[in-house]
């Protein structure tokens, strides 16, 4: 099922008006931005996980993969991170 656009423009207008200083300053992407963060607690794995999954839809696969790749890579580094930490 497609969301009307409608509908998601006016998430993106509640949100401009009530989390910009100058609501007139920030972009669609900037408040579609903020609505993604939240609905993923700000957990930056979802957030990219859901970028991936858009620029899948749009056709984007080169790109969405790269990105993939950047999250796996990411999340490697943490875990050696916290290894070599831990010790």
């Amino acid at each position: 099922m497609r969301v009307p656009k409608a509908q998601v423009q006016a998430l993106i207008a509640a949100k401009r008006a009530t989390a910009f200083p100058d609501p007139s300053q920030a972009s669609d992407a900037e408040a579609l931005g903020l609505l993604v963060a939240e609905w993923a607690d700000w957990d930056g794995a979802t957030i990219i996980e859901a970028l991936s999954a858009a620029l899948e839809d749009a056709n984007y696969h080169t790109l969405a993969g790269a990105i993939e790749d950047l999250l796996r890579q990411d999340a490697e580094e943490q875990a050696v991170d916290h290894t070599v930490h831990d010790h």
